[in-house]
């Protein structure tokens, strides 16, 4: 599955933003961008230091990370799913960073 447009949407509402260049996250030290992402577009961990980003950038890193929550939610997930619980379960997943499993 992916996620729905309308799941995206919700993501970025809850995730404010893009943010271009880093700026402060959730947790003490993390510094994020675009709508949350806190690994750059080489894959490191956002600082910051770390290079501005344009909107295209913002999208490849939302895109990139949602597919990354996607997968980690049909890893872990082995009952059928709906859409709209797909979409949650990746929004969750995504916010906590837990895309990375």
């Amino acid at each position: 599955m992916r996620v729905s447009g309308e799941g995206v949407a919700l993501i970025k509402q809850f995730e404010g933003g893009p943010f271009l260049s880093p700026t402060p996250g959730g947790a003490p030290g993390e510094w994020v961008l675009g709508w949350g992402a806190d690994f750059g577009p080489d894959g490191a961990r956002i600082t910051q230091a770390s290079p501005a980003i344009t909107v295209g950038g913002a999208l490849g890193l939302l895109e990139r990370d949602l597919d990354l929550a996607g997968k980690a939610v049909e890893r872990l997930i082995t009952v059928p799913l709906t859409q709209y619980q797909f979409d949650a379960l990746v929004s969750f997943c995504y916010n906590l960073g837990a895309a990375r499993l």
